[in-house]
């Protein structure tokens, strides 16, 4: 499904000529995701969400649909928007359209959303909003000072004046997958309540751990054409063992597995994973994924991206946040600013603008940077 996931996002109307555009020469892929597509169309098989959207795409795009022109037509974190939102909302007949965001806050390239911002450059009138409600006045002025060094020269970010501090609710932002699995197991350890906010489908989070944790030879029940990859590695460490041909006192089936998948970083945090916690303890934090997702508890556990737009009155963030940041600014200071480092400038501000009332976690030196900062552009 996956070249049918990708058409139905796209903004193209021909999946023959969005194929062309990838690449794609193996066109036996291209006609079998076509015939899914019209499948869906024909009520064969059930329909997406995506396929729905593409198909209001494409009938709006070609005039099959002419909705009425209506008074106004507003879009919401225009600064992260899928190509297809994009050209629904330009096509979309109003009087007048207003696209709402943080240019800073566009963090999410690498699914390829775009920035309306970018598409309607030097188009229309525009209104800076620079007060925000989320954090406190003290706060704001160091965001503030770290906006005007790495975001803009112009940047300006205003705080709330709060009166009362309230400590009613608290976010643990992490920046990874794997690293949110590992805040999962440890507060399901300590018995510790909390909301899961991901994006992430249940398996999907979990599915190397479990094929860890589920690690046998000859296992031919796997899904992903990456697992039957590892799957084999897995099944010839153990003939070369029986064989004699390799020792397991002097490579373990771990190292085994990391030095043949050297690139798969999933894998590799996986791993990481089984070595620090029992086999119990991951399969025991993926049964209460749905638990943690549908609870009401004042503490909030998320990464970075999956946050963006909430709210809480004290924000913790992990070392994965502060390690990112720091391994971004020193990338820059040797190589110069990428559009990657860019967007993880990016994360760092949207995880330092969560908190109405307290930010914990900071590591020193990024405190000391912040410091810095601050005195220089304040």
């Amino acid at each position: 499904m996956n070249f049918v996931d990708v058409f139905c996002n796209s903004n193209s109307l021909d999946i023959y000529e969005l194929a062309r555009n990838y690449g794609y020469k193996n066109t036996v892929i291209v006609d079998i995701a076509n015939e899914i597509l019209e499948d869906m169309y024909d009520g064969i098989i059930n329909t997406t969400h995506s396929f729905y959207l593409k198909l209001f795409h494409i009938m709006l795009m070609v005039g099959t649909i002419k909705p009425k022109e209506i008074d106004l037509l507003i879009v919401d974190e225009a600064n992260d928007l899928s190509a297809i939102a994009l050209d629904i909302f330009n096509k979309y007949p109003a009087k007048q359209k207003v696209v709402i965001g943080d240019t800073y806050q566009s963090i999410y390239s690498f699914l390829g959303l775009v920035s309306a911002f970018e598409y309607y450059k030097n188009k229309g009138l525009h209104l800076s909003l620079t007060k925000s409600f989320r954090v406190n006045q003290f706060d704001a002025e160091m965001v503030e000072a770290f906006g005007k060094e790495y975001l803009s020269k112009s940047f300006k970010f205003k705080g709330m004046e709060y009166t009362k501090e309230e400590y009613k609710t608290k976010a643990i932002l992490v920046r990874s997958n794997s690293d949110l699995i590992t805040n999962i197991i440890r507060l399901n350890i300590s018995n510790i309540p909390f909301k899961l906010v991901t994006k992430t489908k249940a398996y999907s989070l979990f599915e190397y751990p479990l094929f860890l944790a589920y690690l046998r030879k000859g296992n031919k029940g796997h899904k992903s054409l990456e697992l039957r990859h590892i799957q084999e590695d897995v099944d010839e460490y153990y003939t070369l063992i029986a064989s004699n041909k390799l020792s397991s006192k002097e490579v373990s089936l771990y190292s085994y597995l990391k030095d043949k998948n050297p690139n798969n970083n999933s894998l590799h945090s996986a791993i990481n994973l089984m070595i620090n916690f029992s086999k119990n303890d991951i399969i025991e934090a993926y049964k209460t994924i749905e638990q943690h997702i549908n609870s009401n508890a004042n503490l909030i556990l998320s990464t970075v991206h999956a946050f963006k737009g909430l709210t809480v009155d004290v924000t913790e963030l992990s070392s994965s946040v502060n390690n990112s940041l720091l391994r971004a600014l020193a990338k820059i200071e040797e190589n110069g600013m990428t559009v990657e480092l860019q967007e993880e400038l990016n994360l760092f501000y949207v995880a330092i603008t969560r908190h109405r009332h307290r930010l914990e976690g900071l590591d020193d030196d990024i405190k000391e940077l912040l410091s810095y900062l601050y005195n220089k552009h304040l």
